[in-house]
This record gives C-alpha cells, sequence and structure tokens, in this order.
C-alpha cells in the first residue's frame, strides 16, 4: 500500500478504505480491488484509491490496466517522490516481463534486459567475534577428567572484533516457458577480518526459483533449487545444495507460506569431522497482524530432522520467529525488528571420553533490529544490530554476543 500526503488523501471510511487494505495484505486482490475501485469512484481526487487499484491490478497481473494507472499518476505534477519512485519501479518491472514474453515467442526481437545487479559495502564489530566463551577455566564433572579444572586457550575464550564485508548480487527473469515464470538469484559476499588469527570469510549463494502459470493463483506454489559455498582462508569449508517447495494458501481468512526442504551438507575440511548431513525441513509463516497502515507483525516456525547424518550433526531442531516490519511514510525508510529462538536436540553424546553422556542440546535466542533508509532510487543506507546467547549442556558451548553493521547498497539496473 502508499503512502499519501494530506493533498493527495481519502477518508478511510469511504467504501471501507481500512477493509481493503487489509484484504489486500492478505492476499485477496480480487476483494481489494472493488472496494478501491468504489472509493475511486466516489472520489476521483482520491489518488491514494487510484494507486492502490493500480497495485492490486499489477498482482493480479492484469499489466494492461496496472500500466495505463502507474503511467497516468507518474506524469502528475508535484508528485512526492516516494510515489515517483514506486510508480517507475513496477512500470519497469513490468516493461521487462514484457520483454521477456516478447522474446519467448520472437527470437527477433532485443535481448532480455540484463540482469539487476546489486553492490554492498559494510563495516562491522562485535564483543566475540569468534563466538568464544565468557570464562578461562572449565571444571569437568563427568568423564576421564572429572575433577580436574584446565585453563581454556585463548582461542576459545571470547573476544572483540571487528570486519568489512563486500557483497555482489544479482537476480534475472528468465524466458518464460510453458507458463512457468522462473527467476534466478546470486550473490558472492567477501568478508574481511580485522583480526590477525581470524581467516577472511567468502560465501557463494545461487538459487533458482520457478513458478507455475496463472491456473495456480489460488495457493501460489513454487518450486526452488539452490546451493552454496563457504570458504574459509581460501580453502573449501562447506558445500551445500537444497531442493524445495512452498504453497501459500489461505488459512483462518489469512494467506500462509507453507515450506518443505531437503538440505545435503558436505564439510571438506580436515579440522571439522562428523558433520556431513542430510536434512528435511518443514516451515509456516503466517501474518498475525496488521497495525495502523505501515506496521505488520507475522511468525515463523519450522521443524528440522535428519534424514542420514554423522555424530555431530544427528540433531532435531525447532524454531520460531517473531518479526515486525514498519514501513512508514513515502517508504524511504524502513524498521525490521525480530525475536527468535531456537532448541537443538542431539541424538549422541559430544564426547564420552571427555563429558561422559552429556549432549550439547544447543539453546540459542537472538534479537534483530535493523534500519534502512534510501536516499535515493539508487543507493540505501543499512543499519543493523544483534543480540544473541547460546546456552548448552556443555558449558563449552555457552556464548553471548553483541553485533553491529553499517553499510550501503547500490541498485544498478
Amino acid at each position: 500500500m502508499f503512502y499519501l500526503t494530506p493533498t493527495f488523501a481519502c477518508d478511510p471510511a469511504v467504501g471501507e478504505y481500512g477493509q481493503a487494505v487489509q484484504l489486500f495484505d492478505q492476499g485477496d486482490f480480487h476483494a481489494a480491488l472493488s472496494i478501491f475501485q468504489a472509493v475511486y469512484q466516489a472520489n476521483p481526487q482520491c489518488l491514494g484509491a487510484k494507486l492502490d487499484m493500480a497495485e492490486s491490478y499489477f498482482m493480479l497481473r492484469e499489466f494492461g490496466e496496472a500500466h495505463r494507472l502507474f503511467t497516468e499518476i507518474n506524469t502528475l505534477p508535484d508528485l512526492p517522490i516516494g510515489i515517483r519512485q514506486r510508480c517507475e519501479g513496477f512500470l519497469r518491472i513490468m516493461e521487462e516481463e514484457s520483454a521477456i514474453q516478447a522474446e519467448s515467442v520472437n527470437l527477433n526481437v532485443p535481448a532480455r534486459p540484463l540482469p539487476r545487479l546489486q553492490v554492498s559495502v559494510g563495516v562491522g564489530a562485535s564483543d566475540n567475534v569468534n563466538n568464544g566463551v565468557g570464562f578461562d577455566a572449565l571444571t569437568f564433572d563427568q568423564g576421564v577428567l572429572k575433577g580436574q579444572t584446565l585453563k581454556l586457550s585463548e582461542n576459545r575464550q571470547a573476544r572483540a572484533g571487528s570486519w568489512h564485508d563486500v557483497e555482489v548480487a544479482a537476480q534475472h527473469v528468465l524466458p518464460v516457458v510453458y507458463g512457468a515464470e522462473t527467476r534466478a538469484y546470486t550473490s558472492a559476499t567477501w568478508r574481511g577480518n580485522h583480526q590477525e588469527d581470524d581467516p577472511n570469510l567468502i560465501t557463494m549463494k545461487g538459487m533458482l526459483e520457478v513458478k507455475p502459470g496463472e491456473w495456480a493463483n489460488q495457493v501460489e506454489p513454487r518450486a526452488v533449487l539452490s546451493g552454496g559455498a563457504v570458504l574459509l582462508g581460501g580453502d573449501y569449508y562447506r558445500e551445500d545444495i537444497a531442493v524445495g517447495m512452498q504453497v501459500q494458501p489461505k488459512w483462518l481468512g489469512r494467506k500462509v507460506a507453507l515450506g518443505y526442504q531437503f538440505t545435503d551438507s558436505d564439510y571438506q575440511t580436515s579440522t571439522v569431522e562428523e558433520t556431513d548431513a542430510r536434512h528435511h525441513r518443514v516451515s509456516l509463516s503466517v501474518p498475525l497482524a496488521v497495525i495502523g497502515e505501515h506496521a505488520k507483525v507475522g511468525m515463523d516456525t519450522s521443524y528440522q530432522w535428519p534424514e542420514s547424518a554423522e555424530r555431530l550433526a544427528d540433531y532435531h531442531e525447532v524454531s520460531t520467529r517473531l518479526r515486525l516490519n514498519i514501513a512508514p511514510p513515502a517508504k524511504r525508510y524502513s524498521v525490521a525488528l525480530s525475536y527468535g529462538a531456537s532448541q537443538q536436540s542431539d541424538a549422541a553424546a559430544y564426547n564420552p571420553l571427555v563429558f561422559g553422556e552429556q549432549h550439547r542440546n544447543l539453546q540459542q535466542q537472538v534479537v534483530n533490529l535493523g534500519i534502512a533508509w534510501q536516499a535515493d532510487k539508487q543507493m540505501t543506507y543499512e543499519g543493523k544490530v544483534q543480540v544473541r546467547d547460546q546456552v548448552s549442556d556443555i558449558p563449552l558451548f555457552n556464548s553471548t554476543a553483541v553485533d553491529a553493521m553499517l553499510g550501503i547498497r547500490w541498485q544498478l539496473d
């Protein structure tokens, strides 16, 4: 939905405008559109209703009407910059879709638009950059070292540190085949740690998402193939490949997202043993409430279990996350706040010789606060603070940390 200056504001009571906004947020675009149309017919000066009509047509993939309305609005004089940027964004997407559709039936048209590129740079700092413990000695109460106290190495103890990140990401819309829409995403991130003992980190990710044609709009199914690799100090540390699917049916009047993913993980460094695994994960995302015109509350929950896993990767995990997203006036900046908790239950003892029958059984809590401010069409400033706490049956895995990050993101269209 769009923010409107008082000049373009609509009477929220006309045509039950608030109900239409809620219907739109729940994914019932047909019902929302009929109310927006009634509001606009009753008050042609209500630019908000016209904007929301355009976005409803877009979500229904009626691009002809959507393009006409966005174009009419975009040519208005003295249009707020936030609304103009929003209109131009939708028009650009529809132009790309039109070019791709043309190419799918005519090989003589110009080439598809180039992938949309995004470049981000940032710096970060943490009071526990290595996820170490907050003590320097450990007393054993089980195993062969029972009753003994050993001093921990500095690498095991929490220490402050900082880093800088550079990320390049791209997304591309592929030709439509048999009515299916396909999008490709890829990214590469380089993290340079400022501590001599911490190796630099390279993370590479890729994803291919396929959505069927309009016949499946009721549940919006999509299939996803993804993969990634992590390099530490130039050596491969971990590789993942995953396949999954998602549907978005209506449940109790709300549009929810149900997902399934199968992941195969392979650790390739000699310093990490017994962690290769194949896991299944099911997930559910539910919109809980809309607060005012700009804030949305939702919940995500998931359950993961192993199909086959070596000892340390043989665990079940339950996680839940509550999230609040705020997109204030003109959508020039946004705020995201979330709280997550997870419980990991290991099938086997960590190290019977040293810790007896103790399992890791990690419990984690994470709070994230992110703020983004869009300076112009290409540049966005971002800031993030994360507070995390991990508790284990084995004190060696207990840790707390506070991270802070600042960055700039460029959108290169």
